[in-house]
């Protein structure tokens, strides 16, 4: 299934999503991120979204590059291989 494909989806949706084509599960992704397994299991089951610093961890461990665009319409990489579409749910909370 590649629902980020098809607009905007969460934070959660998206990495359950990059999980699973990438086959990582979310034990590994907790290592590299350096959070526990719990805190990843909450973010991918959407019980709470990540700060804007835990989504960078998450997406730098992945290897994405991660950048704050204030304007969607300016993303030049909107669209492109290798690159995180739009995503609703970065907050300024910390997951558990």
């Amino acid at each position: 299934m590649k629902r980020k494909e098809y607009g905007e989806i969460s934070f959660g949706e998206w990495l359950q999503d990059e999980l699973r084509e990438r086959e990582i599960t979310q034990a590994e992704l907790a290592r590299r991120a350096g959070y526990t397994l719990r805190a990843v299991n909450r973010i991918c089951k959407e019980h709470t979204s990540p700060s804007l610093f835990t989504a960078e961890m998450i997406l730098q461990s992945l290897g994405y590059r991660f950048e704050i665009v204030e304007d969607e319409r300016k993303w030049p990489g909107a669209r492109t291989e290798g690159t995180v579409p739009p995503l609703r749910g970065a907050t300024g909370r910390t997951p558990e």
